[in-house]
């Protein structure tokens, strides 16, 4: 498991509830679906800044 990856677990207090190895498969299918969520907007004709790439994805996740 990778230092970030391990950061968040320590942060969101589940580094001993799950394996490491479910921990990375789970964190790599959130970033894969961040990475998708993203992807859909590659095609508009305005550029995606930082901003709006952060508001679609929490709003992805029905986040605020």
């Amino acid at each position: 498991m990778n230092k970030l990856l391990t950061e968040i677990a320590v942060k969101a207090q589940v580094e001993h509830c799950i394996s490491h190895v479910r921990l990375q498969e789970f964190a790599e299918l959130i970033v894969q679906e961040c990475a998708n969520e993203l992807l859909k907007w590659n095609s508009e004709p305005f550029p995606l800044d930082a901003e709006s790439a952060a508001r679609i994805i929490k709003t992805h996740f029905d986040m605020k």
